[in-house]
Formats: structure tokens, sequence, C-alpha cells
């Protein structure tokens, strides 16, 4: 079988939450981080045929970039992924499931999403803005808020009374609501893409991507 480009990029994307990875037999990806703080499913094209575990999921897609361009064959079989083109080949083996023990423990089967507050859309360029902001302005974490001129995504560093802000406007307040939510921008390890977002006075945000493949149910600040 072969796979596509951009379920390598949610592989790569997923690697980020937690290097441990699990994949069951069918076409949806799931993902945890070790904190339990992030946790992702994506519905992809391809149908793996087979369980198997990856210890370290940066290698196993080093691995797979050592076809420099190429578009390899996968063959799944009970213990190793056979990983071919053009005369090279890597017999890539599953890791012992005790090593990704914790992992297969902490993924849920199912998420019992809570009953959302709010929600705007969060487009690919503003997030995009928002992260390189925050790199440069060294700002950790990203306040959503509702005052009576609008809805506000706002950069800032919580643990600095006199830090800098970068500020969004992402709608108005037409009812009137007033709130403060915060996440930390190093746990928003999602795919460019524009997204729908909920939140939930539970410190639970859920979102979803433009054509639903991908969701993250990612957890907010206890502040």
């Amino acid at each position: 079988m072969k796979i596509s480009a951009n379920t390598l990029a949610i592989l790569k994307n997923f690697s980020k939450i937690n290097a441990n990875f699990i994949v069951k037999p069918g076409n949806v990806l799931k993902t945890i981080s070790g904190s339990k703080s992030i946790y992702a499913e994506a519905k992809v094209t391809e149908t793996f045929p087979v369980e198997f575990a990856i210890f370290d999921l940066h290698r196993f897609l080093a691995s797979i970039s050592l076809f420099k361009g190429k578009d390899p064959d996968f063959n799944f079989g009970p213990k190793v992924v056979e990983i071919s083109s053009g005369g090279y080949s890597i017999s890539y083996c599953y890791s012992d499931p005790i090593l990704t023990r914790d992992f297969a423990k902490n993924l849920p089967n199912t998420v019992n999403a809570p009953t959302f507050d709010y929600e705007f859309v969060l487009s690919d360029k503003d997030f995009s803005a928002l992260s390189d902001a925050s790199s440069v302005m060294g700002l950790p974490d990203l306040m959503l808020s509702a005052t009576t001129e609008g809805i506000f995504l706002h950069l800032v560093d919580k643990k600095d009374k006199n830090s800098n802000v970068y500020a969004l406007r992402i709608g108005d307040n037409t009812k009137n609501f007033t709130f403060k939510m915060y996440f930390k921008m190093e746990n928003l390890s999602i795919l460019p893409d524009t997204y729908t977002v909920k939140v939930s006075q539970k410190k639970v945000s859920e979102f979803v991507n433009k054509d639903k493949t991908i969701k993250y149910f990612i957890s907010m600040e206890h502040d």
C-alpha cells in the first residue's frame, strides 16, 4: 500500500504530541500527550491492515524520508513493515507492546466532549500570525477573552504583570459574554488549517478542521 503525503504530515504532527504511537486496523489515527492535555484523532484515506506499535515515531518518519522524494510501498506484516522503492528497502520492526504500554493505557476509545459554551473560527492565516508572534515576542500564553469591545485572542505572559501583548480581534460580542480563558501555546500542536474552535467552562477546547477529518481536544489553563 501507499501512504499519502497528507497522512505523513498528520503522523509528523502527531509525533510532536507523543513519540509513542499505536496504529489500529482501519483508517483512524489517534494520539495523546503524556500529560493527557492533548488528544488528537484523524481520518485518513488509507486503511491499515494490522495493529502495530511504534516506540519512536520521529525515527520511523525519518526512516521513511530516506527514500528522498520517492513514493515507497508499505507492506505491513505481523511483526515488521517492509518499506521499498527502486531497489531499496527497509524492514522496520514494530516495538514491543510493553514499551508503549502507558500510551496504550491513556489512549481512549472515545472522548466524551462536554457542553461547549462558545465557538469561533480560527483561520490558518491567523493561527500562523499568532504562532509567529508568540515565538518572536516570547509570549507563551494565549488568552481568549470577551469584553464589551468584542472577542479577542491575546498573546501574553501570565507570569509577567508587565508583559507585552499581541492582540487579534476575532468577532463581535453579540451575546454580551464576559470571560477570560487561557491556552499554553506549546499545547497548540495543530496542523496548519482553518479550525472551528469550541471552548467550555470545564477548561476543555475542541479544534475541528474545515473538512472535519482532524480533531483535537486541548486542555485549557486552570486560571
